[in-house]
């Protein structure tokens, strides 16, 4: 599936429980952490000992760029979600918004603290 250029909103779990704001993917690399290593050490914001260090142990590295971010004025509890989504969970880790959720969080967009 092609993410780049699609939103990733930020859910903060417990004891707050809420999303906070999100952010655009430009661009990801994958591939042995080395390989990926090379692609973006110009880029990085992480030295290579941390690179390394985070990749330990792993045959494949994820990378994302990131651009466009925010933090939501009014952050969306988890409990006034559910309620005008009934079907609306957190995610474990990650999950798709359905298109009346995504629409719901694209609107609260407009009204962002950009740039924090």
């Amino acid at each position: 599936m092609h993410i780049e250029g699609r939103d990733v909103l930020i859910y903060v779990s417990s004891p707050v429980c809420q999303v906070q704001g999100g952010f655009t993917v430009d661009r990801i690399w994958s591939g042995e952490p080395e390989e990926v290593w090379e692609q973006v050490k110009g880029l990085a914001k992480v030295n290579k000992k941390t690179f390394d260090a985070y990749y330990e142990g792993c045959a494949k590295a994820f990378v994302l760029s990131i651009n466009d971010a925010w933090k939501y004025k009014h952050p969306r509890c988890l409990a006034m979600l559910s309620e005008r989504f009934p079907d609306f969970v957190a995610p474990q880790s990650w999950r798709y918004l359905r298109d009346e959720e995504y629409g719901f969080f694209r609107r609260l967009k407009r009204v962002a603290v950009n740039g924090t």
